[in-house]
Formats: C-alpha cells, structure tokens, sequence
C-alpha cells in the first residue's frame, strides 16, 4: 500500500466534486466518499484550538451535522494509491532491476541520451564489425519492390544483453532524388521471414556531397538475436550504402 500525502485546504462546507455548493441531501453521500478516499491528520504544527480542531473535533462536527466552515488549512490530506506497480520502493537499480519499472525506464532514457554509441560497418564475414568504414551495400528490387535481406547481425556482435539502433550513417545511395525504404527486422530465428519487423526508415538524397548520421526510432532489442535490413526505392535496382550506429544496454 502506498499513500500519497500532501497539504490542503479542509473545511465543513457544501462542496460537490465539480466545485458547486450541494443541497442538504447530498452531502451525507459527500462526505461517506471523503472518508473512503482520504485520510485526514491535523499538522502538529499548529495547535488544537478551535480554529485548527482535531480530528476528533472534525468528526464531530460531522456527526450532529454542523457545518459551519473551519480553519483547517494545514490538514494533511493521505490518498491511497491502489497501483503503485510502475514506483520503485527500493534504491535505483537501473537496467539490472525490474523491467519497466520506473527506475528502469529512466535509466534507459538517460542511457539512450547520454551513452557511448557503438559504429560497425560490414567485416569480412558479411556481418557486423565494431569501427570498420565499409558500409553494407543494399540493394533495391523493381520500382517501390524490397531486394533481398542483407544480414547485419548473427547474435554475436552486440556486446551486453540488449541493444537499439540510435542512428545510421548513409555514404552512398545511388538514385539520387528516389525515396528509399529501409526495413529492420530481427528475431531469434535462423530465417528472415521468420523475424519482426523493428522499424522503417525513409530516406531521399537530393544530390546531396556531405552525408550526416539519421536519426533512427528502434525499440530495445536482444543482442542475442539476428538483425536484417532489407531496401525499396522509386527506382529499379538501386543501392544504398549504410553503417549502423547503436547503444548498448545491461538489462
């Protein structure tokens, strides 16, 4: 059970939910749903005169019906929070704790804004390979049809548990002024049709001599598992020329 608890201004007066003053009959029910959804506790601060009555002396009131209006503005005012499910009670434990708990999303979201990010361009076995500059080359079937799959990644390469792909670096795309389609997948299989599909980027060079990282939006992935990409362009059997940047996660 968790409480949230804070400070407001209580007092015996005709207040419905909305805020409108509410007749005499409903303020028996008014009241029954206060009780259930707070607890009331007088600040020890100030003194139990009858300015700032105490709790007793509230109920009271309540009970023989007297509802003048009463300085109680330093009443602390506990609401029960029934899921407390997404809130750690325990010290931050990061990416090693309970996945989507709230300690673990904000430290995936510092990890994802401040983290070294890992470059691989293609090794000599076709696949992933940390710092290399050769870019994997795809290629484009017919007009707006995916060519084949290239395979990035055998579940080997990635170092630590999970990963996702920040940014792509495009040296070359060989149809200038053509929109591209770049598909990831990945998945356990051994067989592209048999893994998801992670995200989809455009892209479009309009003559362009200076190539930047792309931003990229890619949900957290195993690093056990084997990562493809396949292209499409407007144009028959183009190429598109591409690195992969991404980070690394822990948990």
């Amino acid at each position: 059970m968790a409480f949230d608890v804070h400070t407001a201004n209580i007092g015996l007066v005709k207040i419905g939910p909305l805020g409108n003053v509410i007749n005499e009959g409903d303020i028996v029910s008014a009241r029954l749903q206060f009780s259930i959804e707070h607890r009331i506790f007088p600040d020890s601060s100030n003194p139990n005169t009858d300015g700032y009555p105490t709790i007793e002396t509230y109920l009271a009131r309540e009970a023989t019906d007297f509802y003048e209006a009463v300085h109680v503005d330093q009443y602390k005012i506990i609401t029960v929070l029934n899921d407390i499910s997404k809130i750690d009670s325990r010290a931050v434990d990061g990416l090693l704790g309970v996945e989507d708990s709230l300690a673990y999303k904000v430290e995936e979201i510092e990890k994802h804004l401040h983290n070294r990010e890992y470059w691989y361009g293609q090794g000599g076995d076709g696949l992933a390979d940390e710092n290399n500059p050769n870019p994997w080359v795809i290629t484009t079937g017919a007009v707006n049809v995916f060519g084949a799959e290239v395979q990035l990644s055998d579940g080997t390469q990635f170092p630590q548990f999970k990963y996702d792909m920040h940014q792509i670096f495009i040296s070359t795309a060989s149809a200038n002024n053509s929109t591209y389609f770049l598909e990831f997948r990945a998945g356990g299989g051994a067989a592209f049709a048999d893994a998801s599909i992670v995200t989809t980027i455009p892209y479009r060079q309009a003559n362009a001599s200076i190539s930047v990282p792309v931003d990229v939006t890619f949900s957290r992935q195993l690093s056990a598992e084997n990562l493809w990409v396949r292209a499409k362009s407007q144009s028959n059997g183009a190429t598109i020329q591409i690195l992969i940047g991404l980070h690394s996660y822990i948990g």
